[in-house]
């Protein structure tokens, strides 16, 4: 397979500049230097990089895919659960990803809901939080009160955001043809990890799915009779870009295993 035949190398160019550039900066992209057919080789030729001695490649990785955006820091949180495709030092650092997203603002997020849930949404709440509780890679999370006092917890898409995994999966399936022909790089398979890794997130843009497994979820603890409560789905506001969940106030699961396991 040609080089100059990687599916829209060409359209996605402005894109691949903007990755290979933050590849370049944290010194990971040493071996696409071997192409010496590729457009965009003078992008990183000769280029020493800032220096960043100081941290290891696996905290270059994680720094890498926290500057390239939303799917990347999806990709990195999902391999940080897969060591055997990583490795256990890599799987470890990216346990520590963090999406440090800056958030759409509250007209945006407005403007979602109205195409989600109609241009009378308003009618369904009392109040929305302007503010976001949190702001992750794929969504938001706002607080609101619906007008029959519920308080609800509304995690809304971010804007463009399926059109920019879309453009980054294509680009990972081309850096991954490239990939394929470095024999250093090509051992750890890059072709087979985009293809098992992107329909993961893709999925991820269905916010359905995440209501159908609260739902599932609630069911099985209520037969179980297990001491665990997790969030209704109001399932009229609902829809593949917009969740709306009951508002539980606690600590989180991540705070109570790392106090279990101090104490145990």
């Amino acid at each position: 397979m040609k080089i100059t035949a990687i599916p829209q190398l060409y359209r996605n160019l402005r894109r691949w500049r903007e990755i290979l550039a933050v590849l370049r900066r944290y010194g990971l992209a040493d071996w696409l230097s071997q192409h010496r057919r590729l457009p965009f080789r003078g992008w990183f030729k000769d280029h020493r990089g800032t220096p960043l001695a100081e941290y290891t490649r696996e905290q270059r990785v994680r720094m890498a895919l926290t500057d390239l955006g939303p799917t990347f820091i999806k990709l990195g949180q999902i391999l940080a659960a897969r060591p055997d495709l990583v490795g256990v030092a890599l799987s470890e650092e990216l346990k520590g990803l963090r999406a440090n997203v800056r958030p759409d603002s509250i007209e945006t997020v407005r403007q979602t809901l109205a195409k989600e849930l109609g241009e009378n949404y308003e009618a369904y709440f009392a109040s929305i939080d302007a503010q976001p509780l949190a702001s992750a890679s794929i969504g938001q999370v706002h607080r609101a009160v619906l007008h029959d006092g519920r308080r609800v917890v509304l995690k809304v898409q971010r804007a463009g955001i399926e059109k920019t995994v879309k453009q980054d999966i294509e680009v990972l399936s081309g850096l991954a043809v490239l990939a394929e022909r470095v024999e250093t790089v090509a051992a750890w398979r890059p072709g087979d990890v985009v293809r098992q890794l992107a329909p993961i997130i893709t999925r991820e843009l269905d916010f359905s799915r995440e209501r159908q497994s609260l739902e599932h979820f609630s069911t099985w603890i209520a037969k179980h009779s297990v001491d665990v409560v997790v969030p209704n789905p109001v399932a009229e506001l609902c829809t593949r870009r917009v969740l709306v969940m009951d508002e539980l106030m606690g600590r989180s699961l991540g705070d109570c295993l790392r106090e279990a396991a101090r104490s145990g």
